[in-house]
């Protein structure tokens, strides 16, 4: 027997549906969880994620599905809260919130990625190599074209600013400065809501650019910063 006394089912960390069409293809998955699918209403009840895989995996023929039913039955990916990194523009990057950032990975899928795509130049022989060995650490990004090095990044959640404008007493801008030392480029730290750019052989940022008040210009400035 099946339980419809919730129409909300959470199947994944982050991923909710609220598709009653979902509820009832999971009738016909009732054999993945031993006969019954019980939906409680209750925190600790949830579809487990291996059903819903199942569910999407096995419970409907794709052959037989309508255009609605296509719609409606996709597998949850990435997170409701954030849009598509690879689809993100300008407008959608400046607007995005920051709380749902909690680690630093985001940081680098939702913000730095996308920043990396809008700026850089297309039509040079530009690409990113993310952890990037050197002698002094593990740098997270380092732009390259035709294999030399032309900036490094480095992400943090929150870069820790110096109160007194000493930046020589922030970690995180003397881990970025080792790095372009040791390249002999330009830098640039990030965090999920500013960027700074840092010339090379200076002791502080020279540029420091807010996301939620870039412009297309500010976009240009940053791709000549990190290639020239």
């Amino acid at each position: 027997m099946i339980s419809w006394r919730i129409l909300l089912c959470r199947v994944g960390p982050g991923h909710v549906t609220h598709n009653v069409a979902f509820l009832f293809y999971a009738t016909r998955s009732c054999l993945l969880v031993d006969g019954y699918l019980n939906l409680r209403g209750k925190p600790s009840h949830y579809l487990p994620p291996a059903v819903a895989r199942g569910i999407l995996d096995r419970a409907v023929d794709p052959d037989r599905m309508t255009k609605t039913e296509r719609l409606v039955f996709q597998k949850p990916v990435g997170s409701a809260d954030l849009p598509d990194p690879a689809q993100v523009r300008l407008a959608g990057w400046k607007k995005m919130a920051d709380g749902p950032l909690k680690v630093e990975r985001q940081v680098e899928q939702y913000i730095v990625e996308p920043l990396l795509r809008l700026s850089l130049p297309k039509r040079r022989a530009v690409r990113c190599q993310k952890q990037y060995r050197l002698q002094s650490g593990i740098a997270d990004y380092v732009v390259l074209e035709s294999d030399t090095p032309r900036s490094v990044i480095e992400v943090e959640l929150g870069v820790r600013t110096p109160r007194a404008g000493d930046w020589s007493q922030s970690p995180d801008f003397q881990q970025v400065l080792r790095y372009a030392r040791e390249l002999n480029v330009a830098a640039a730290l990030i965090d999920c809501n500013r960027i700074f750019l840092i010339a090379p052989g200076a002791s502080a940022p020279t540029a420091t650019i807010e996301r939620n008040r870039a412009t297309a210009e500010d976009l240009r400035d940053i791709g000549r910063h990190l290639t020239d």
